[in-house]
């Protein structure tokens, strides 16, 4: 597969330099991990994943275009970040990342630890609830983030085309953007992530996002089928 012309032409890249991105230029969009076969899912190789994420040359040439609409915008229950990605194919879709109140995040976990404590099968999780966020500081909320197409429909990877390359490009840049660069990460108790049901293997990345980038800062996590089950969402539940 031929590289970019960005790439071809930058004269700071040796040629073994760039022969060697080549090759892993070639391999990245081989193994989509969105793409491969199910048997395939559970020998799939994260570490060749992720040396791509560590090569920041890729960053300019996975996404046509990365903007932030606006941050800070203020809603009904707290604050809301918005990014617009286009991809090089020139589909375009939205990354919203909004922030709960304290009182609406304290809300939202007490009254989801109050329902699932009322029936057996749903206990674990209650008491998950409980373990990681039972104990909110005045000053502390949750965010919730989720990726939306341009008529506002959650099921992306399909319709949009999106691979997995540039979902984790998508999902990192904004989260730097918003925890770090909002001066968020002190008050931030956590986040929530919205996974459509038939687009259920984005969990996995997500999860494998989390466990190599932000496990430092959220070390905790878990799968909550239970909460949005309705709507066909599955959360992926992250805490300090």
């Amino acid at each position: 597969m031929e590289l970019p012309e960005e790439l071809l032409n930058n004269t700071m890249i040796s040629g073994e330099d760039k022969a060697k991105i080549s090759l892993l230029y070639e391999d990245m969009y081989i193994k989509d991990f969105l793409k491969i076969e199910e048997s395939e899912i559970d020998s799939y190789d994260w570490e060749l994943f992720f040396e791509h994420r560590y090569m920041g040359i890729f960053s300019s040439v996975i996404l046509e275009h990365f903007e932030k609409i606006y941050d800070n915008k203020i809603t009904a229950d707290g604050t809301e970040d918005l990014y617009l990605i286009t991809l090089k194919d020139g589909n375009t879709f939205h990354l919203v990342i909004d922030y709960s109140s304290h009182d609406t995040s304290k809300t939202i976990v007490d009254e989801r630890i109050l329902s699932y404590n009322m029936k057996n099968e749903t206990k674990v999780l209650a008491s998950l609830y409980e373990k990681y966020f039972k104990d909110f500081k005045p000053n502390e909320y949750l965010g919730l983030i989720q990726f939306k197409d341009s008529q506002g429909r959650h099921k992306i990877t399909g319709d949009v085309g999106i691979s997995s390359h540039e979902l984790f490009s998508s999902l990192k840049q904004a989260i730097i953007d918003s925890f770090w660069g909002g001066n968020r990460l002190d008050n931030l108790r956590g986040f929530i992530i919205r996974v459509d049901n038939n687009e259920i293997r984005r969990l996995k990345l997500y999860q494998m996002l989390v466990k190599k980038f932000l496990s430092k800062e959220f070390p905790n996590m878990f799968v909550d089928e239970e909460s949005e089950s309705r709507v066909g969402m599955t959360l992926l539940v992250v805490s300090k």
